[in-house]
């Protein structure tokens, strides 16, 4: 949590620092999995998507494919509309106004 107004109470927001949101199998093999680390490396923002062992492809488990930012709310969006996760209610309302990528 990062203050916004060192003066005013109740005047805090989150802040992302890094993500990793992964996606495995029912078998529990990773599948795809987004990192963002933003101190790695060089000290600049490293972003990426690994594929495991869910994919067929050998070079694919262990290659960091580059991407930008990735909101949580966009990785829902694409379990939803791609692996066919039904929602438990309307998620346009709720995912949408989070969504910061197109």
């Amino acid at each position: 949590m990062v203050r916004t107004d060192p003066i005013a109470r109740g005047s805090w927001h989150a802040v992302v620092t890094s993500y990793q949101y992964a996606l495995g199998d029912d078998e529990g093999r990773e599948i795809l999995a987004y990192h963002w680390h933003p101190l790695v490396g060089f000290g600049t923002p490293h972003s990426h998507l690994s594929v495991g062992a869910g994919a067929l492809r050998p070079e694919l488990q262990t290659a960091h494919l580059p991407t930008g930012y990735v909101p949580f709310a966009d990785v829902v969006l694409m379990l939803i509309r791609d692996f066919n996760v039904k929602a438990r209610r309307d998620y346009r309302m709720v995912l949408e106004p989070l969504r910061t990528s197109t």
